[in-house]
């Protein structure tokens, strides 16, 4: 999660990142509420360690029985790092010529009258009746609910296969390529008649308190609000100095439980034990690559040498009558003469030449723990090819 904000942050059109999507859909799923939030908790923490801009951290819930419990578990508590910038609910219930009442919208309002943090739809557009009138964005960005809601986002870009796409393209895709096409050009001029209301992000202030935590309930919410939320162990989240102010060494405190520690003067090259300037190592570091670097090399050379010296003695030959020497044909590393004490192609000489074919001369081979056969050649080949002269590979079985 954290090299995605990073891949991301700098961008300005960049409008909020998720920290989860349709998590929690039912009583035994909510037990990973406490854990969507901490999560939430840790990614502003290293948002704001990385000096990046308040990018909003939320979450997009489904429509579930529960629905009102995880909004208010997400965004209340004493401590505001703990709670999520925002949430948002991927609702379809608005199908067709619907209406405020009709499609639900009208309850989800009510339930969230005063709540404490900015709250809109991430996934909406029904398209059961077979056509897309998004008559619901009259009500969302109108006078019934644009006072508390803050706009929604249309599923989705792209026509695809379910059919909820909004353009299309000449290619096939992902990735997707040309230009877009409106799948209902006539639909556009819509949101021309819309004249929505809002607060400037940057004059916008939250007027409401934070909201109750839902208490427990079996088979409904599994989650106990007054417990600690989960940590990761071992996890230190690191922040960067303002580069507009001067650095220092003391530690920083994220507001959430998490303290980030004072650089390491060894890392970084600050503090008592500060090396050159212009490399950053410290002393300790030089005196240990100073004696790290001859003791390398010398294991290096002693390595190579004992190579060299087995590898020539792997080369040396044995001699003798018994072991006439064949060409060069590896088996795992040994050559056939090493392979037994016998030249078995000796054993072969005078044998006929229509017997041949029949006959497989099998020696064990030590190293390689298999069976190593001359495979017979075809009596027309073996005719012009006297045994003796016979230099065949072994081949394992």
């Amino acid at each position: 999660m954290t090299a995605t904000l990073d891949a991301f942050a700098n961008f300005d059109n960049l409008f909020a990142v998720y920290v989860g999507n349709e998590v929690i859909s039912d009583s035994k799923t909510s037990i990973s509420a406490p854990y969507i939030k901490a999560a939430g908790r840790d990614i502003k923490a290293y948002r704001d360690g990385q000096n990046y801009r308040p990018i909003p951290v939320g979450y997009a819930a489904v429509s579930a029985s529960n629905l009102l419990a995880q909004q208010n578990y997400l965004a209340c508590g004493d401590n505001a790092s703990q709670a999520l910038d925002f949430f948002s609910i991927n609702h379809y219930s608005w199908c067709g010529n619907s209406s405020f009442t009709e499609s639900g919208y009208s309850e989800l309002y009510s339930q969230t009258e005063g709540y404490s943090i900015p709250i809109f739809f991430s996934e909406t557009g029904c398209n059961i009746v077979g056509h897309r009138a998004f008559q619901d964005q009259s009500a969302i960005l109108g006078p019934q609910m644009n006072d508390i809601w803050s706009g929604a986002i249309v599923y989705e870009w792209p026509q695809e296969k379910n059919s909820y796409g909004i353009v299309s393209y000449t290619s096939s895709g992902p990735p997707y390529k040309g230009t877009p096409e409106p799948i209902s050009p006539d639909k556009l001029p819509y949101w021309d008649t819309l004249t929505p209301t809002g607060t400037p992000s940057s004059e916008y202030t939250s007027t409401y308190p934070q909201v109750a935590c839902p208490t427990s309930s079996s088979g409904f919410w599994s989650v106990d609000a007054a417990a600690t939320l989960p940590t990761i162990q071992g996890l230190v989240i690191t922040s960067k100095p303002p580069t507009s102010s001067a650095s220092g060494s003391s530690s920083t405190s994220t507001g959430n439980g998490l303290t980030t520690p004072p650089p390491d003067p060894d890392l970084t090259g600050g503090g008592a034990a500060v090396g050159n300037a212009q490399t950053g190592l410290s002393e300790a570091s030089k005196i240990a690559i100073g004696v790290t670097v001859p003791i390398v090399a010398g294991l290096l050379g002693i390595a190579a040498f004992f190579y060299l010296w087995r590898r020539k003695r792997s080369r040396a030959a044995p001699t003798g009558p018994n072991y006439e020497r064949a060409d060069k044909t590896e088996l795992a590393g040994e050559e056939i003469h090493q392979l037994h004490g016998t030249d078995y192609r000796n054993q072969l000489e005078g044998t006929p030449i229509a017997q041949l074919d029949a006959i497989k001369t099998e020696v064990q081979t030590p190293r390689a723990n298999g069976v190593v056969t001359y495979e017979p050649m075809e009596p027309q080949e073996m005719a012009a090819s006297p045994i003796a002269e016979r230099r065949d590979p072994p081949t394992l079985i």
